[in-house]
């Protein structure tokens, strides 16, 4: 999730609702917080590490592999 004030635009807390949602559930989930970066991820390093975190919950969640 990104800064609102730098654009980051969740009014409605729908981030925080999945997440406490998957949680409910028994689901292992993270609420990860860039308050550097706006609604598009412009750091290299933001970017890698939410993809990084993206590709590991879908495995996860879905038993892939590798």
């Amino acid at each position: 999730m990104g800064n609102e004030t730098k654009g980051g635009v969740d009014s409605s807390l729908s981030v925080r609702w999945l997440h406490n949602g998957l949680k409910a559930l028994g689901i292992s989930s993270q609420y990860i917080y860039y308050s550097d970066e706006g609604h598009v991820f412009s750091h290299q390093e933001n970017r890698r590490d939410s993809l990084i975190r993206i590709v590991d919950f879908v495995k996860r969640s879905f038993k892939m592999i590798d």
